[in-house]
């Protein structure tokens, strides 16, 4: 008999053992995590993921590092993070391009090859110009562009990106025609601007707000129908008259198939660092639009980015119309 409960405890003591190995094996996070940011460094997706991991790193005790895959509009990085191991450790930054990328031909991802965690920021589109550009003013930029269709080049952030048919929809407001150069992300296109290889640049009021206030480029107009905070005095579509209000807006997330127990762990780490006095202060200076939106409203709203733009993109674009989501 004291054989038998020996070996009885013997393999409680094996099972308890497996177990607290089991339970160790799958505490979350135990090493790095990795936020893919789908844009170049220097833009507002990079500052975006910059700002927040630090907030992220410190609730959750590990190493958070922001990796730039930039290209295709958006369709490099966002592709990669979609076929990432569903494990929490790949974080995805999501702007709207996850709305536009497969309208726009960039990659076959959607919105629903991700589960959305939130969304934390909007921001206007803009055209910037040169400090020294002949163009004072929006109407002297758009008479220029009236009066030699497609001489007046305008940067943006690739083909089918929000910047480009920002600018697209705006040449069919005021009657005008550009000739739209993409970039790999918002901040080369700056660099092409400032260097003067290009006559202006269609990108966020956010995205250009250094060079403006250091005075190297000129901001003509705000495309929304309200002030941006920090240059009030700059007119918006509204002011002018115009009928375009194109916002961006930056979100994240995580490949589709991520269990409940470490989205939610996600979750409220990235909610925490959203609040963090550091990335509030990172939106006053900044311009940005504090957008918080809950996992579940923000997977419905990118939807209907979607259904908005695989409808608009091929209309501005002359592109094939995509099917809708199922």
């Amino acid at each position: 008999m004291k054989k038998i409960s020996a070996l009885i405890a013997m393999v409680c003591g094996v099972w308890a053992s497996l177990f607290a190995t089991g339970i160790n094996e799958t505490k979350f996070p135990t090493r790095q995590i990795t936020i893919i940011c789908q844009a170049n460094p220097g833009g507002s997706s990079d500052l975006n993921c910059r700002t927040i991991a630090p907030g992220i790193s410190e609730s959750l005790e590990v190493p958070v590092t922001v990796e730039n895959r930039p290209g295709a509009g958006g369709g490099v990085g966002i592709s990669y993070g979609a076929a990432a191991a569903p494990d929490g450790y790949t974080i995805v930054h999501l702007p709207n391009d996850i709305a536009q990328i497969k309208p726009a031909g960039n990659a076959d991802v959607t919105p629903d090859d991700f589960r959305f965690l939130c969304r934390v920021v909007t921001h206007p589109a803009s055209i910037a110009v040169l400090k020294n550009s002949p163009y004072k003013n929006f109407n002297d930029f758009i008479v220029a562009a009236k009066t030699k269709p497609g001489k007046i080049s305008v940067g943006n952030s690739g083909t089918g990106a929000v910047w480009h048919l920002a600018a697209s929809q705006l040449e069919q407001v005021c009657g005008a025609t550009f000739n739209h150069i993409p970039f790999e992300g918002a901040a080369p296109a700056i660099t092409a601007v400032m260097g003067g290889h290009i006559d202006s640049i269609c990108a966020s009021a956010a995205e250009v707000r250094s060079y403006v206030q250091n005075g190297d480029l000129r901001l003509l107009i705000v495309m929304s129908d309200e002030k941006f905070g920090l240059f009030p005095d700059v007119p918006t579509a509204k002011d002018l008259g115009y009928d375009i209000n194109i916002q961006a807006w930056l979100a994240f997330g995580v490949p589709k198939n991520t269990p409940d127990d470490i989205f939610s762990i996600l979750y409220n780490a990235m909610k925490k660092s959203y609040k963090s006095d550091t990335y509030q202060k990172m939106l006053r200076q900044n311009g940005f639009v504090p957008g918080w939106m809950e996992p579940a409203e923000i997977q419905k709203f990118a939807r209907d980015e979607y259904e908005v733009y695989r409808k608009l993109i091929p209309r501005v674009l002359g592109y094939k119309e995509v099917p809708p989501l199922k």
